[in-house]
C-alpha cells in the first residue's frame, strides 16, 4: 500500500495518475477485507474485561417459517475461557441468547442515555435488578432469554463451553457474552460459535440476496446474448457509445454472478471468504461509477454532437475518482452491518455524501443534456434530437423515482425499526439492482445496433441557417467534400431539408432507427 501511495502522488505523467489513484482504493479494499464477517464465527484469543458485554447479532428462522429447505435451526458455541491469571475468588460467565423483542428487557438505561448491563449496588438498591455482579434480566423475560452460567471456582483458569441453543422464534437474535463479577479478572476466549439456519448457514437477513441474484445473473445474461447478437449483425456500424454499453453489460452481469457465488459458497461453508466478497465490491462500485460518468458524456453529446470531451474528460474522471472512493467505502458499511450492527446514524453519515454526489452528477447531466438539446436543435437534427428527447425521459423518471425510494429509505433507517422489518432489508439494496436493469434496458432500447446507427455518429457539417429578412437564398454545404453539392431553400419552400433529415423524413423510420 505504502508503495502504491507513493507512487500515485509522485507521479508526473498526468495519463497514468488516475489509474494510481484507482489501485491505490483498490488496495485499500483489500485491507478491509478482514473485517468480512462469518457465520461460523471463530474466537481467536478474544479478551472479555470484567463488567464488559461481547455482542453478536444474527437474522434466523424457525424451522417452520424457512424460506428455503427444512432444517434444523440453532445456535452452537464450543468455546473455553481462560483466565489470564488464577484468581483465588470464584468468577462466572454469562451466556445470553435473546431474540430482538426481548431485548429492552435486558440490561438498564440511565437518565443520561447509557447503559449499564451488569446488576451494581446501586442499580440492586433502586430495585432495578436483585443479584449484584450478574446479568440485568427483568423478571417478566426470565422464560423467554435462553441463558448458559459458567462457574469458576477459586484457582480454577480454564473451562471447556459446549452448548447448543435452538432456534424457537423467527427473527433477529441477540447473542451477549458477559463478565459482570469484577473477581473473575480478564478472561481470554477461543473457540467459535455457529448460527445455523433450516437452510444453511446464511443469515435471515441476507438469504433473500441469494436467490434475487441468481434471477439477476439470468436476467443480465439474456439482455447480454440479445445485445451481442445485435451488434454482431450490425458490428459494420456500430458506435463506440454502443462498444461502451457492451462493456458495462459485461461488468453488470459479472457483479451478479458474483454476489450469487459469494452469497452461495457464504451459505454452504458458514465463512464469508474475502476474496469473492472484495472482488464483488469492487464489480459493484465500478459498475455504478462507470454507468454514471457514461451516462454524463452521452448528455455532453460525446460521439454524437461532438468528437471528444477535451479538458472537460479530467474534470468527469476527478468527479468520477471521488464517487468511486465514496461508494465504495458506503458498500463496505453495507457489508459489514449484514453481519455486525453498526448504528443507524453511521450509516445516515454516509448516505448524504453519496446522494449529494448522485446530486452532483444528475445536476451535470441535465445541464450538459439541455446543452446538448439546444444544439440539435439548432442544427435541425430531427433524429437525434427525437433520441435526446426520449433519453431525457429516461433520466427525469429515473431522478423522481431515486429521489422518492431515497426519501423512503432515510426515514426507515431512522425509525430504527431494523429489528422488525429485518427480514425485507435486502429490499433497499435490490431495488437500486432493479431500477438499474430498467434504465439498462431503456439505454440499450434507445442505442439499439442497427444498420443506420451511424446516422447517430458525429460528423462535420454546415447546416442550415436562417434567411435574412430580404428572402435570399440560403445554402447548406454537405458534409462528404468542399465542393459537394448544396442544397437551397427559398422563404415559404416548406419542403427543403438538410441530408441526414431527408433520410429520416418519416416517423415510423425514426421509431425502427431508435
Amino acid at each position: 500500500l505504502r508503495y502504491l501511495l507513493l507512487a500515485s502522488i509522485s507521479s508526473r505523467n498526468p495519463e497514468m495518475a488516475f489509474a494510481r489513484r484507482l489501485l491505490t482504493a483498490l488496495s485499500f479494499l483489500c485491507i478491509i477485507a478482514p473485517l468480512v464477517e462469518c457465520n461460523v464465527y471463530k474466537y481467536n484469543g478474544e479478551k472479555l474485561e470484567p463488567t464488559y458485554v461481547l455482542l453478536r447479532r444474527h437474522g434466523m428462522y424457525r424451522p417452520e417459517d424457512s424460506p428455503g429447505k427444512q432444517g434444523e435451526s440453532y445456535v452452537k458455541f464450543d468455546l473455553t475461557y481462560e483466565r489470564e491469571t488464577p484468581a483465588p475468588s470464584a468468577g462466572k460467565i454469562e451466556i445470553v441468547l435473546v431474540h430482538a423483542d426481548f431485548i429492552p428487557a435486558i440490561g438498564y438505561r440511565n437518565e443520561d442515555g447509557t447503559d449499564d448491563w451488569c446488576c451494581t449496588e446501586y442499580l440492586a438498591q433502586q430495585g432495578v435488578c436483585k443479584e449484584v455482579g450478574t446479568l440485568i434480566i427483568r423478571t417478566h423475560a426470565q422464560d423467554d432469554v435462553s441463558q448458559k452460567v459458567i462457574h469458576f471456582r477459586p484457582e480454577e483458569s480454564k473451562i471447556d463451553l459446549s452448548e447448543k441453543f435452538p432456534v424457537t422464534k423467527t427473527g433477529y437474535y441477540y447473542m451477549m457474552m458477559a463478565s459482570c463479577m469484577t473477581a473473575t479478572k480478564t478472561v481470554t476466549v477461543t473457540g467459535q460459535s455457529q448460527w445455523m439456519n433450516p437452510y444453511g448457514y446464511l443469515p435471515g437477513e441476507l438469504y433473500h440476496f441469494l436467490p434475487f441474484y441468481g434471477w439477476l445473473t439470468l436476467v443480465y445474461v439474456l439482455l447480454a446474448v440479445f445485445w451481442f447478437v445485435l451488434c454482431a449483425m450490425n458490428w459494420k456500424e456500430l458506435l463506440m457509445l454502443q462498444n461502451c454499453i457492451s462493456a458495462v453489460l459485461v461488468l453488470a452481469t459479472l457483479e451478479a454472478l458474483v454476489w450469487y457465488v459469494d452469497y452461495n459458497s457464504f451459505n454452504g461453508s458458514g465463512v464469508r471468504s474475502a476474496g469473492p466478497t472484495v472482488f464483488a465490491i469492487l464489480a459493484s462500485v465500478i459498475k455504478k461509477t462507470v454507468s454514471r460518468m457514461l451516462v454524463l458524456v452521452v448528455s455532453m453529446g460525446w460521439g454524437v454532437v461532438r468528437p471528444s470531451l477535451g479538458q472537460t474528460t479530467y474534470k468527469v474522471m476527478l468527479l468520477g475518482f471521488v464517487y468511486f472512493v465514496c461508494a465504495a467505502i458506503q458498500e463496505i458499511i453495507t457489508t459489514i452491518n449484514h453481519t455486525q450492527p453498526i448504528s443507524p446514524v453511521i450509516r445516515l453519515l454516509f448516505i448524504f455524501p453519496m446522494a449529494a454526489l448522485d446530486l452532483a452528477f444528475f445536476y451535470w447531466i441535465f445541464l450538459s443534456l439541455s446543452t446538448t438539446v439546444a444544439q440539435l436543435q439548432a442544427r435541425r437534427q430531427t433524429a437525434k434530437l427525437s433520441l435526446y428527447n426520449r433519453f431525457s425521459k429516461v433520466l427525469i423518471g429515473l431522478v423522481i423515482v431515486s429521489i422518492l425510494w431515497i426519501l423512503y429509505e432515510l426515514v426507515f433507517l431512522a425509525s430504527g425499526s431494523e429489528d422488525t422489518y429485518w427480514d425485507r432489508i435486502w429490499i433497499f439494496q435490490g431495488f437500486w439492482n432493479i431500477l438499474y436493469v430498467a434504465i439498462m434496458v431503456a439505454i440499450m432500447w434507445l442505442w439499439a445496433p442497427n444498420k443506420n446507427a451511424r446516422r447517430y455518429a458525429y460528423h462535420e457539417e454546415i447546416n442550415t441557417v436562417d434567411e435574412d429578412e430580404d428572402g435570399e437564398e440560403m445554402e447548406a454545404k454537405s458534409p462528404s467534400s468542399k465542393s459537394g453539392p448544396t442544397a437551397k431553400r427559398t422563404r415559404g419552400d416548406e419542403s427543403f431539408m438538410d441530408d441526414e433529415d431527408e433520410a429520416l423524413q418519416d416517423d415510423d423510420e425514426i421509431e425502427k432507427m431508435t
